[in-house]
């Protein structure tokens, strides 16, 4: 990849963008994992899981730097350009492989972004169940039931 910043081919990039969509499966069962363990209970693993996906979002984050890099490096006039104007500029030859794996690559973050709102949703849903018992906890009827008055 070092000689692909100096001169960027198609095939770099196309390359950089399947090994991002793997990062990104990656991540999506990341997600789909905590969101599993969040609502299994399992929240003792939750932790680590969500360590795991920020491992995975700073490999991404790292693809996605290399990537600008490698657009700016294949643009005409040299300046940054985005991916769809960047497809609309390239060979004929990539301009399909390039679609295919961005519209795979959108795909897959929707899924990402679906389970983060389920994960959010299922986590604020237990928070409020804990906050319930544990103001239950100092309730008089409680205090009453055990100790008496």
């Amino acid at each position: 990849m070092t000689t692909a910043l100096a001169s960027p081919t198609y095939h770099d990039l196309i390359g950089l963008l399947a090994n991002e969509r793997r990062l990104l499966e990656r991540l999506l069962f990341r997600h789909a994992e905590i969101s599993m363990l969040i609502a299994a209970g399992e929240h003792r693993f939750v932790g680590k899981a969500v360590d795991e996906a920020l491992e995975v979002e700073a490999e991404l984050a790292a693809c996605d730097l290399m990537r600008a890099m490698l657009i700016t490096g294949l643009s005409m006039d040299g300046d940054d350009r985005t991916m769809t104007a960047l497809i609309t500029e390239a060979p004929d030859e990539f301009k399909q492989p390039l679609t295919d794996i961005t519209v795979e690559m959108r795909r897959v973050m929707t899924q990402v972004d679906r389970y983060r709102h389920e994960a959010a949703a299922w986590a604020g849903d237990r928070a409020e169940q804990v906050r319930q018992a544990i103001e239950r906890f100092g309730s008089d009827s409680y205090l009453d039931g055990r100790f008496g008055s």
